[in-house]
């Protein structure tokens, strides 16, 4: 007697017949029965003895049956057979582990031969760029595949190849324009809308974020690679991920004269509380960015100003963190120039 079914994910549409062993009224027996891992209640069919199910998961069940005699007694114990259906290879928890392996594995050897590549002047400040990105790149690149980990635990096969796509697609722009220390702001929005739909799955919709783009900058326009994301993965690392719920991003980019403003925008904890909060931070990415500010600044005579703003509420207790990032292709204004110009209130959210 069958007592176990082992199927591929193929195989996921079941039929099953059934019958009494009693013969004396065929049509007074009835019959009642469960798929476990599938139903909740027993199915009670009188005497139809057939049952159907499709397009089933990938999983284990139970497929149990019960039936009466021709006087209306139920059997005590039903009959079982026991259904595995084995997922796809891309859904198993070992192919991810295996792909995830090797993306950090290319990734490495990427940046490990941006290093070697040392000539002149302005190539050694390239250098430097490229080396100090390179300790950003592969930093992100870990958290990512920490939360991969986490969603393989968790046994989240659809979610776990969902975000592996969207990683996959990050880190094939990371592989494309490795050798880049600027890329065009069309493509670092295009970066981070992906980086935090990413965050979103981490976080289970902890948090909404929302990005305005001033129509009179070209998305051509040349900026500091991972300028903005790094500033965004800040925020939601440490400001929306310890908020319970209605955490608010905002990312504006605005353009007045010869400056380029990017303001992010976050009604986190705040600065204080995360610092508490946080364990393993360094600040080591923020640091990174001000070098390379400075070394950018040296290669294409741009001066990047970083400005970083507590917000508080009425009551004068944190809510959140503002970033204001000024890009002056030209010689820098008066100091008192861009206070002028910023309009603090636009970007509450």
């Amino acid at each position: 007697l069958l007592k176990e079914l082992v199927l591929t994910y193929h195989e996921n549409v079941l039929s099953f017949d059934f019958v009494s062993l009693d013969y004396n009224d065929p049509g007074k027996n009835h019959y009642a029965y469960k798929l476990s891992g599938f139903d909740r209640e027993w199915n009670e069919v009188g005497n139809q003895n057939m049952a159907t199910y499709t397009n089933l998961n990938p999983g284990k069940y139970v497929f149990m049956v019960r039936g009466t005699n021709s006087d209306g007694i139920w059997n005590p114990v039903p009959a079982e057979l026991k259904i595995t259906i084995i997922p796809p290879v891309w859904k198993t928890w070992w192919f991810f582990a295996i792909l995830a392996g090797l993306t950090l594995i290319l990734v490495r050897s990427i940046f490990i031969d941006q290093k070697r590549k040392v000539q002149k002047e302005k190539e050694l400040i390239e250098l430097q760029l490229k080396s100090i990105k390179s300790q950003i790149d592969p930093h992100f690149a870990f958290n990512a595949l920490n939360t991969m980990a986490a969603l393989i635990y968790e046994n989240e096969p659809d979610t776990t190849y969902d975000y592996f796509t969207r990683f996959a697609y990050l880190i094939r722009n990371i592989l494309n324009d490795n050798e880049k220390i600027s890329r065009s702001l069309g493509e670092e929005i295009d970066f981070v809308k992906n980086y935090l739909e990413l965050q979103k799955i981490r976080f289970k919709d902890k948090f909404e974020y929302s990005i305005f783009i001033d129509p009179g900058i070209s998305a051509e326009t040349p900026i500091p690679k991972m300028i903005i994301q790094s500033y965004v993965e800040n925020a939601v690392k440490h400001g929306l991920m310890h908020r319970p719920k209605d955490g608010q991003l905002s990312i504006w980019v605005e353009k007045t004269g010869y400056c380029i403003r990017i303001v992010v925008t976050d009604n986190g904890v705040g600065r204080q509380k995360a610092a508490g909060l946080s364990t393993g931070s360094t600040g080591k990415g923020l640091k990174i960015m001000n070098r390379i500010f400075r070394l950018y600044k040296k290669l294409y005579h741009t001066d990047i100003i970083e400005n970083i703003e507590d917000l508080t509420g009425n009551d004068g207790k944190p809510e959140g963190t503002r970033v204001i990032l000024e890009l002056y292709t030209l010689p820098q204004p008066h100091k008192t120039t861009w206070i002028n110009f910023l309009k603090p209130n636009k970007h509450d959210t």
